[in-house]
């Protein structure tokens, strides 16, 4: 019976102890910061970010065998206010007339520096189901925030996979390996697998910054001949014609004297020469004044369309 109180007496005095402690936990369960979402939680948005190979987006300066190969540069435009670390620039190369499994002589200039360096051909890694080849510019870089900044590149050939002339693409991609966290503004691993944000979603967003495009390159043998330039034809004047007026004769007046009597007579007045300003004149003379007008036209308009074509 003693027992039966003694056990009792103790279940609540241990409840009492621990009903403090447990209104203690609610308390600081109630007090915790909310759970932060992963980056890139709620999908990727595009930074405001460009590149171009301006140099070899058409068809570029030619690379003549042997030779040093004409400077060009990747330029990359950052518009975000926040700095693009880390970029990495990465090439594939393929041609439309063969295998590529010579590596050409790649060298590149990073931002601000004077000094190129040599992209190693042993790093070249061949793509068996494409016949093609890719490399990866070695050094990383950084754009900063609203500003532009250029990667110098200079294409070179040893040795001629194919006789006279090879043509070959240049695919790149360049940017960071990691996504901007638009929480915390730091960079973050990219999360696999990821999608793009909702239109309007802000947080718990990550940013994607980077560019892609194509060059295309050519390598001679020897240097090739230039194709003159054609030639604007130059235009013909047109002629203009002048009418020039013949004066008339002027009649004239013959006197004669009498002893008892004076008579004045006039002579009749003569017809205006054929060739002077007869009643066909002034027709024949509007008519010249619109062929020098017509002229003039003419000229004007060669002139303006050949300002157009210069």
């Amino acid at each position: 019976m003693r027992s039966n109180r003694v056990l009792a007496a103790s279940a609540v005095l241990t409840a009492a102890f621990l009903a403090p402690l447990a209104v203690g936990a609610g308390s600081a369960a109630a007090l915790a910061p909310a759970a932060v979402p992963a980056p890139c939680a709620n999908g990727v948005v595009t930074g405001s970010f460009t590149a171009a190979w301006p140099e070899y987006e058409d068809v570029g300066a030619p690379v003549v065998l042997g030779r040093t190969g004409p400077e060009s540069a990747l330029v990359f435009t950052n518009d975000d206010a926040r700095d693009v670390q880390g970029i990495v620039v990465d090439f594939m190369v393929e041609s439309i007339h063969f295998n590529v499994d010579t590596p050409l002589d790649v060298e590149y200039k990073l931002p601000g520096s004077s000094t190129w360096k040599a992209v190693d051909p042993a790093t070249w890694t061949a793509e068996a189901a494409s016949g093609s080849m890719r490399f990866v510019i070695p050094d990383t870089f950084t754009v900063p925030g609203r500003s532009t900044t250029e990667l110098g590149l200079r294409i070179s050939a040893k040795t001629m996979a194919f006789p006279g002339m090879a043509g070959y693409h240049f695919w790149w991609g360049a940017g960071p390996e990691k996504f901007l966290d638009n929480d915390t503004d730091t960079w973050v691993d990219r999360p696999s697998p990821w999608h793009s944000a909702e239109p309007g979603q802000t947080a718990g967003t990550c940013t994607d910054f980077g560019g892609s495009g194509l060059g295309h390159i050519t390598v001679f043998e020897t240097e090739p001949t230039p194709t003159p330039s054609p030639v604007e034809p130059t235009p013909t004047p047109t002629p203009t014609v002048t009418v020039t007026a013949t004066a008339t004769a002027t009649p004239t007046v013959t006197a004669t004297a009498t002893a008892t009597r004076t008579t004045v007579q006039a002579a009749p007045a003569p017809e205006l020469a054929e060739t002077g300003g007869g009643g066909g004149a002034l027709p024949l003379a509007l008519g010249g004044g619109a062929v020098i007008v017509v002229g003039a036209g003419i000229l004007f308009a060669l002139r303006r369309r050949g300002g157009d074509h210069s």
